[in-house]
């Protein structure tokens, strides 16, 4: 019975890891598979945030959420599309911006110029010094200066959004098996791929996983044997 659920449970497994995009990069052209990648993924995410706004009437669909989607799906392993980046950088780009737009306020055109240029050069000084790179924060924070959205309930909602679709691109992620960070990044160093290589990393891998073993397995294109299985 034990064998039988073992064998049961891998050809589960492997199904999944046919799906995933390290399988997927040794199968099909890498441009291409990144793009169908982040045509299906940035679309579900958005989509569920557009329903949501809908339903809710809150504006939880703002211009900057798309660049944010486009590097969660894109890039997924480099720093600026961590959640820590992601969440911290548009939080700080929603107050500079209010606090510059409550200091000098939009009623003449030279009022408006110098909050949006203050908050945009307040914002990329502190992305810089604190090591929070997220480039989509910077249309966030010009938003909020520019008096587009002004309100307490609204800006909350800003940060309700980003929140929520930072959560949608981590279960998103680390479904596809891309080891997707819960807060902080793995490391400082940019990722430019969209999955660690799995041949990279073959021998870092817990000699106890299960699915690890299945990866390996898939990618050498040798018959997948289920754990505890002697044939």
């Amino acid at each position: 019975m034990g064998s039988v659920d073992a064998t049961v449970r891998t050809s589960w497994l492997m199904r999944l890891a046919r799906l995933q995009p390290w399988y997927l990069l040794t199968k099909y052209p890498n441009r291409l598979t990144r793009s169908v990648f982040a045509f299906v993924n940035a679309g579900i995410s958005i989509g569920i945030m557009t329903g949501a706004a809908s339903y809710t009437d809150q504006p939880l669909i703002f211009p900057s959420l798309g660049p944010s989607a486009f590097l969660f799906f894109y890039q997924p392993s480099a720093p600026s599309s961590s959640p820590r980046n992601a969440i911290l950088a548009h939080g700080s780009a929603i107050l500079i911006g209010w606090l510059c737009l409550r200091l000098f306020g939009i009623e003449t055109p030279t009022a408006q110029i110098e909050a949006v240029a203050l908050s945009l050069s307040l914002l990329s000084a502190l992305m810089i010094a604190t090591n929070l790179p997220h480039p989509p924060a910077a249309s966030t924070t010009l938003i909020v200066s520019l008096g587009l959205i002004t309100g307490a309930q609204q800006l909350i909602a800003l940060m309700v959004a980003v929140v929520l679709l930072t959560m949608q691109a981590f279960v998103i992620n680390r479904l596809s098996g891309i080891s997707y960070p819960l807060w902080k990044p793995h490391s400082e160093s940019d990722g430019q791929s969209l999955v660690a290589a799995p041949l990279e990393t073959r021998s870092a891998s817990s000699p106890t996983d299960p699915y690890a073993a299945i990866a390996d397995q898939l990618i050498r294109r040798e018959r997948v044997v289920p754990p505890g299985d002697s044939r």
